[in-house]
């Protein structure tokens, strides 16, 4: 992967610039919560491509969020933003990353079954968590 580059965002105006500019059809209905979240930002030759968001609640980082440009998806950089994200977590002396989402988003459960959460599947929303 060119310089793909993750790190932790002090600058959250302009990365939520960014993300408001993209346009709403790509965004899974994901809502970041950019003044109170833990963000990191993902670039690729210093061209910003994602952000990766969670509530760090002490034990654990919750309500994970991820996101990839419609440009970079598919090419292996979600699975990459997760394995950093467990990495972080791991130094960070956290017991777990956990997060949800719609029962009816299939591509994302997969995605999070593949890169080794638990699935807890609802009616309208589908928790993961994976032990670190």
């Amino acid at each position: 992967m060119d310089n793909l580059i993750i790190v932790k965002s002090l600058e959250t105006t302009e990365l939520r610039k960014w993300y408001d500019e993209i346009d709403d059809l790509f965004k899974n209905n994901l809502a970041f919560r950019f003044d109170e979240d833990l963000l990191f930002e993902v670039t690729i030759n210093s061209n910003r491509i994602g952000i990766i968001s969670v509530d760090d609640y002490g034990s654990g980082y919750g309500d994970l969020k991820r996101f990839v440009h419609p440009n970079y998806q598919h090419r292996g950089i979600g699975t990459h933003m997760i394995d950093f994200l467990l990495k972080t977590a791991r130094i960070n002396k956290k017991i777990r990353v956990s997060g949800s989402l719609l029962s009816t988003n299939l591509n994302g459960i997969d995605f999070f079954k593949k890169n080794g959460f638990i699935i807890t599947k609802g009616k309208t929303i589908t928790l993961v968590t994976c032990k670190v």
